[in-house]
């Protein structure tokens, strides 16, 4: 009969994302296994609770990955559907947070770029 593995072999997945550096918090991690781009051994992951083995296969295919937030996904989305196109244009990010539209706008190739918060946040820097 076997036995199960001992509890410190296993951890949680959203845990492990973070420890692997995958992730810079629980939170990135949580939202990419729910939105199905974190796989274990081959198999989707859906639940971030979820206990893995410590030295299971994990791959990410994560678009939001490289972004300082995943809502920069929608916002090149916006940029398609609306056909515009940044590439040379002064721009100005009003309410910039953590600074993902920012980001977008230099990617897609804005001359120049200014951005506002009110009260005054830090710009996150790239993951």
């Amino acid at each position: 009969m076997n036995s199960p593995l001992p509890a410190s072999t296993r951890q949680r997945l959203d845990e492990l994302l973070v420890a692997r550096g995958l992730f810079p918090s629980r939170s990135r991690a949580r939202d990419a296994i729910e939105r199905g781009t974190v796989t274990v051994d081959g198999v989707i992951a859906r639940k971030p609770g979820q206990t893995v083995l410590a030295d299971c296969l994990i791959e990410v295919d994560d678009p939001a990955q490289g972004y300082v937030s995943r809502a920069a996904l929608k916002l090149i989305a916006g940029l398609d559907h609306f056909g515009l196109d940044p590439a040379g244009s002064e721009a100005l990010d009003v309410g910039a947070s953590t600074g993902g539209f920012t980001q977008v706008l230099l990617e897609r190739g804005a001359a120049s770029y200014g951005s506002f918060s009110k009260p005054p946040l830090p710009i996150a820097s790239r993951p």
